[in-house]
């Protein structure tokens, strides 16, 4: 018992599951409160809209269940193995992410940001620290892969810092 509590879940796809079974009861419970709340009683809409707050955040959560799963290539969800092998055929593996232009303003503001050398050293100093870690806010992403020989094998190819 008390090891059950230390290890509620043995992998990856066995939370995965319980996490769309949370989502179907939440779901459930949302809509048959919100039907209640329809048919004249207004106290439950705020418990419906709590259901609904509820109901999303366990659809972002098996979301990024589901990325973690692509991205590990855990392929014991049959949804990775399936959709994966076909689409990164040969298999590929991100690397690295690097955002472009986060801090940096872009080329539309040159007339007034080349007044400004200082500030654009800064930016661009601050782009280069910061570009991995919000590169999904720049203005433009690179994206590293590398070819590997099996889904979670590792080429000799070093990614760039």
């Amino acid at each position: 018992m008390l090891d059950l509590l230390r290890h509620p879940f043995q992998s990856l796809p066995e939370f995965g599951t319980v996490v769309l079974y949370a989502i179907l009861v939440a779901a459930a419970y949302t809509f048959a409160v919100a039907v209640a709340a329809g048919a004249g009683r207004p106290r439950l809409l705020q418990a419906a809209r709590l259901g609904a707050y509820g109901t999303v955040s366990l659809v972002a959560l098996a979301v990024l269940v589901l990325a973690y799963a692509f991205v590990s290539h855990d392929f014991r969800i049959e949804y990775v193995s399936h959709y994966s092998e076909r689409a990164m055929s040969p298999w590929f593996q991100l690397r690295r992410r690097i955002g472009i232009g986060v801090f940096v303003p872009p080329s539309a503001a040159e007339p007034w940001i080349s007044e400004h050398p200082a500030l654009v050293r800064t930016l661009e100093a601050m782009d280069r620290v910061a570009s991995r870690a919000l590169a999904p806010l720049g203005d433009h992403v690179l994206y590293w892969f590398e070819r590997t020989s099996t889904p979670a094998g590792r080429a000799s190819t070093p990614a760039p810092r």
